[in-house]
């Protein structure tokens, strides 16, 4: 019991000097005591085995016109890193980040939606990997990793249709977790690329940011005082469900009038078949935008006012201070925004929308990934890290 006591207080030290030498930059041994009111043989001793694994580095003494500067001592993030995977329907993203949440590497690869468990988990070691060699590091550096996966995690909620159900990622989460012998930080790609964006990105400073993701289903994700709000059973955000009186669609959950039956991009894309209207992938919107056919864009004004009802009703309940959208209907440019904005106006408190910014995404690649990495981060700290190794 003393030896594990005297351990946790040594990891404990370790921390703080840690945290304090990121905070100052450059700090000497006798200020860094000084600091932590630790003793300088406590110090001295905890500085030499963070040096031997990498976590600090030696500036080195200097001269000085009062003589020699003393060692100084800077924290390195690249004593570890974190990976973020978004595992999307047929796509797979990495970021690699440093302990200070810098990206190092981003990465991407096309993903077969017929693939399971096995299969996908090979693939993110696989990105993974390459990742690492890219910039000359082994796999054993990687100390955590985050998941971005398509919500809800909850395995019998109803899932949208082409979408993988929920159980394969909790699956694959664990087979990475044993594969790689690291712990593995699961959450929806709505909520990561929220996470992101609040941290990040546009949405840096909101005390209350709600981010919208539109692709199978309308999803949105909500920050306030910079925490994930996450709801019962992680539920929080289906804004999909919300219903809109006089629509006749059917929803993959299986309601009549839900948004995501019109704004949903599989069912718009339904929609503009039915109408005669020859598109087979999401990509090929801006083109038809730009060409401006009439029943397109009929089609693209009624799922941007739907867009508008639900991203309203979100305003008028909590009276964000910014709100982001991330939709492949945003690349039609116009002729989605200005239906979007009649939208917002019609069904929106005035007042409230003022006071709200309607702001797009910062971050480039996938923020999706960006997010699952700052999450994995904050669930396993850098105290960690360190414990792994002293």
């Amino acid at each position: 019991m003393a030896n594990q006591s005297f351990s946790q207080m040594r990891l404990r030290n370790a921390e703080s000097i840690l945290e304090t030498v990121r905070l100052h930059s450059e700090i000497s041994r006798a200020d860094l005591a000084r600091e932590t009111e630790l003793s300088p043989a406590t110090v001295s001793s905890i500085v030499d085995d963070l040096i031997k694994t990498g976590f600090l580095n030696e500036t080195g003494a200097r001269s000085t016109s009062v003589g020699r500067r003393p060692i100084g001592l800077v924290f390195n993030p690249e004593a570890g890193y974190i990976a973020g995977i978004c595992i999307d329907i047929e796509r797979l993203s990495l970021v690699l980040c440093d302990l200070d949440g810098k990206v190092k590497v981003e990465q991407s690869a096309t993903l077969d939606n017929n693939l399971e468990t096995q299969e996908i988990s090979e693939a993110c070691i696989k990105i993974i990997r390459s990742a690492c060699k890219s910039i000359g590091v082994s796999m054993s550096n990687v100390g955590v990793l985050g998941l971005a996966v398509p919500g809800p995690l909850k395995e019998d909620h109803y899932f949208a249709n082409g979408a993988r159900r929920p159980e394969i990622y909790n699956s694959i989460k664990e087979v990475l977790a044993r594969k790689m012998s690291i712990p593995v930080k699961i959450d929806s790609l709505v909520n990561m690329a929220a996470l992101a964006e609040g941290m990040r990105g546009a949405g840096q400073g909101a005390n209350c940011l709600v981010y919208f993701r539109i692709g199978h289903a309308m999803r949105s994700a909500v920050i306030i005082n910079h925490q994930l709000l996450a709801g019962k059973n992680n539920l929080a955000g289906e804004i999909g469900h919300l219903t809109m009186l006089g629509q006749t669609g059917i929803c993959h959950c299986g309601k009549t009038g839900c948004v995501n039956a019109i704004a949903a991009v599989p069912h718009f894309l339904d929609r503009c078949r039915k109408d005669g209207i020859k598109i087979d992938h999401e990509q090929e919107m801006p083109d038809l935008a730009v060409l401006g056919k009439q029943n397109f864009q009929v089609l693209l004004t009624e799922c941007a006012s739907a867009v508008g009802f639900a991203i309203s009703a979100v305003i008028n309940t909590l009276a964000p201070d910014a709100v982001i959208v991330s939709s492949p209907y945003t690349t039609c440019g116009a002729a989605f925004q200005e239906p979007l904005t009649n939208a917002l106006s019609k069904f929106t408190q005035a007042d409230l929308l003022t006071q709200c910014k309607i702001l797009q995404s910062q971050l480039k690649g996938s923020p999706e990934a960006y997010g699952a990495a700052l999450s994995a981060m904050q669930s396993y700290p850098l105290l960690e890290h360190v414990s792994a190794r002293l």
